[in-house]
């Protein structure tokens, strides 16, 4: 199946296609499951809207997004960005409009638990700067399994490993198999942060190229 995959850049005609993959993908992730009830009101709908906004303020910005490609099918992708590099001030109407954009989805938001995880989705023990952070990876449900996250890992890796001024990659995840999956390609977790049921793994990836291996 690798053969039958390309890996590239995310074009702008393409915002809308990975976002509703995100939406999708992340829909049944522990901690989606855990914070919302897709079951009330127009939340699907509003996350997708959300996550349109939130990939072109990614994109905006200069994150680097691939995309997973079989044939003329978008299939998955990947979000790979630094600190912003914009100030509140220009970021402000993108967050404005993800806010408006996610209003239909505040009755599905279970608050309390949304609290408590925010908690656990801090990290205290932060690798050393400056790092990418992998803010997305998603592939969609019916092409999960395939090796197609482990193809978006490697160019990812690669990205990282190949700029001087990175010193790895920064994740969390709160899904055993994907933790499980980023061990296999070299994570490390720097810190379990419990949240009720959940268990909010915090990795990271050291670069082997301009900055050794652990």
């Amino acid at each position: 199946m690798d053969d039958d995959i390309i890996i590239a850049c995310l074009g702008p005609q393409d915002v809308r296609g990975f976002a509703e993959i995100m939406v999708l993908a992340f829909g049944t992730e522990g901690t989606n499951q855990y914070v919302f009830d897709f079951a009330r009101g127009d939340a699907w709908a509003a996350r997708i809207r959300a996550a349109v906004i939130e990939v072109q303020s990614y994109y905006d910005s200069g994150a680097r997004i691939l995309v997973a490609w079989k044939g003329s099918e978008l299939v998955g992708g990947a979000i790979l960005s630094r600190s912003h590099n914009r100030s509140l001030v220009k970021r402000f109407p993108a967050i404005l409009r993800w806010v408006v954009a996610s209003l239909p989805m505040a009755t599905a938001v279970r608050w309390g638990r949304a609290f408590r995880l925010a908690r656990a989705l801090k990290v205290s023990k932060h690798p050393e700067p400056p790092y990418y952070t992998l803010a997305a990876l998603a592939v969609h449900p019916a092409h999960q399994g395939g090796g197609i996250g482990r193809l978006l890992l490697e160019e990812i890796h690669r990205v990282s490993d190949q700029a001087v001024d990175s010193t790895g990659v920064y994740l969390y995840t709160a899904d055993q198999t994907s933790k499980e999956m980023y061990e296999r390609a070299g994570y490390r977790t720097l810190e379990e942060r419990r949240c009720d049921h959940l268990t909010v793994y915090h990795m990271f990836r050291r670069n082997t190229v301009h900055r050794g291996t652990d």
